[in-house]
């Protein structure tokens, strides 16, 4: 039976409810021009630890002399009505944290002035929204963490960030009663139903948050910049994100977002226009 767009809101919005009180949400619901020029409902929910925030919640740890390794899941959920692009990934990560020492007023403390070498180790699972293939992924990764207010880098460069992952597994066949995928929800992937993957995957995102601001809200801009070399079949994929963004209050604010690609796993290569409200739990 081919799942219907209610049905996924319903079990993500449920999900979200049976997370911890700890855990960091972000909801948002929007709209869509897709790549058929259909007009589309679209909804996200992401559930991502990043270094400082592992370090302040119960997550499962091991501390090491100059390292620390912490255990958490993370989801992203993306889908809308019509053609518009999904994807749907999950998975359990191991991040190794490494970092360097110093004195400060007798105490052996985590020198922040050095930049922190983060090592993601995950295993998990993508698909797209009607899970017509589905992919079971081991990933390793190396993430750079040089954003603390006390490294001495150039304060632009601490408004970006940077990873390297190797990414292999198995593509799996999904639901075969779906009909015939078109647009933006196509599968563009040059990987192959019940046959093995291996990609090396580059990210690059920057974020102002605040450029400028206002009396009730303020005006930022944000870009993250996705590529992947598919080993096996010799193809490379991209995914490109401009937002303009409109902070509001609450941990709330509005994007405008223009996507080029759909990224993992459809790897479709259209174009597509959101504005949608986002918020944070």
């Amino acid at each position: 039976m081919k799942t219907s767009f209610a049905f996924i809101a319903l079990f993500v919005l449920s999900l979200s409810v049976s997370i911890t009180s700890t855990a960091q949400l972000t909801i948002d619901i929007g709209a869509a021009k897709t790549e058929n020029k259909a007009n589309a409902l679209t909804f996200g929910i992401q559930y991502v630890r990043v270094f400082d925030s592992s370090l302040q919640t119960k997550e499962l740890f091991k501390t090491g002399k100059n390292s620390i390794v912490t255990f958490a899941p993370q989801f992203d959920v993306r889908f809308g009505s019509e053609d518009a692009f999904s994807a749907i990934t999950g998975k359990m990560t191991a991040l190794l944290t490494t970092y360097k020492k110093t004195t400060y007023e007798g105490l052996v403390v985590t020198d922040f002035k050095k930049t922190i070498n983060a090592f993601p180790f995950s295993v998990g699972a993508e698909s797209n929204s009607s899970f017509t293939t589905f992919n079971g992924i081991l990933e390793a990764g190396y993430e750079p963490f040089y954003q603390s207010p006390l490294n001495n880098l150039p304060e632009v460069l601490k408004h970006t960030e940077f990873g390297l992952y190797l990414q292999a597994g198995h593509k799996f066949k999904g639901d075969s009663s779906s009909t015939a995928l078109v647009g933006g929800a196509k599968d563009e992937s040059a990987e192959k139903v019940n046959s093995n993957l291996l990609r090396v995957k580059g990210h690059f995102g920057i974020d102002t948050k605040s450029l400028v601001k206002g009396a009730t809200s303020s005006v930022g801009l944000a870009g993250n910049a996705n590529v992947w070399y598919d080993v096996v079949n010799k193809k490379v994929y991209h995914q490109i994100i401009a937002t303009a963004r409109i902070y509001l209050v609450n941990g709330a604010w509005l994007d405008l977002n223009y996507l080029k690609g759909s990224g993992a796993p459809n790897f479709n290569f259209g174009d597509e226009y959101r504005v949608g409200a986002k918020f944070r739990l």
